[in-house]
């Protein structure tokens, strides 16, 4: 069971520490933390902040053998976007036995672009998914295409950042990001197919015509990767 230290807070404290927990997002960010101690040492831990936001995180610290006072003052960097930030200590969780689990920290300056480019792109997602919510409760005079449409570009969204936040995941771990290449380029594929999929069907249906100049430069694209995928591949010619 873990304990909470904390400060007490005004009814408008409170509606702000509301709002930054519903803005928080699920996650791992490796940082490198600094302060100062009331003897003057300058302290410094390499942490992992979870449920981040515009305003601050959840501080997991790697060492743990010193920890910063409650309201006290800390310089954070950010691995994954280098950008350095002040924040203060807010909250200190510890378990039963009295062992830190985690710091809480806000933001003295709130940021979008602090955590770096993945929690960028979670957050246009979720600002996405909040759009597409409002259509589909106002579904009246919205063609089903526009809903499909934007359902799909959050999807693609979504994929991306996820493919993103693996790849500066292996970069901080030291490991070979380049491995992600290829869940990306196999992402690339099936939406390339499901899109030539779904202009055939609308082909079919009458709702596009294929009598444009989009349609023919779109045919030799096909044509150039077709040739491109049967040269010397006979198993796709065969049609195995």
């Amino acid at each position: 069971m873990a304990t909470e230290t904390q400060t007490t807070q005004t009814p408008a404290s409170q509606a702000q520490t509301n709002r930054r927990r519903s803005g928080r997002l699920v996650l791992t960010v490796p940082a490198t933390v600094t302060w100062t101690t009331v003897r003057g040492e300058v302290v410094q831990d390499q942490a992992i902040a979870r449920n981040v936001s515009i305003h601050g995180a959840s501080l997991h610290l790697a060492d743990g053998k010193h920890i910063p006072g409650l309201n006290s003052e800390v310089t954070l960097k950010c691995a994954f976007s280098g950008e350095i930030a002040r924040a203060r200590v807010a909250r200190l969780k510890r378990l039963a036995s009295g062992k830190l689990e985690s710091i809480a920290i806000e933001l003295v300056a709130p940021s979008e672009s602090f955590w770096g480019l993945t929690f960028q792109l979670q957050r246009a997602t979720a600002q996405l998914l909040e759009i597409e919510t409002a259509c589909q409760a106002q579904m009246k005079g919205v063609d089903f295409r526009v809903l499909k449409s934007l359902a799909e570009a959050v999807e693609q969204l979504r994929n991306v950042a996820s493919i993103v936040q693996e790849w500066q995941e292996l970069q901080a771990e030291g490991k070979n990001a380049y491995s992600v290449l290829d869940a990306l380029d196999g992402a690339r594929v099936r939406k390339a197919t499901h899109l030539l999929g779904e202009l055939s069907s609308d082909i079919d249906s009458f709702e596009i015509s294929s009598n444009s100049d989009e349609f023919t430069r779109l045919a030799k694209a096909v044509e150039g990767i077709y040739d491109r995928m049967t040269r010397g591949n006979h198993l796709i010619r065969e049609g195995r």
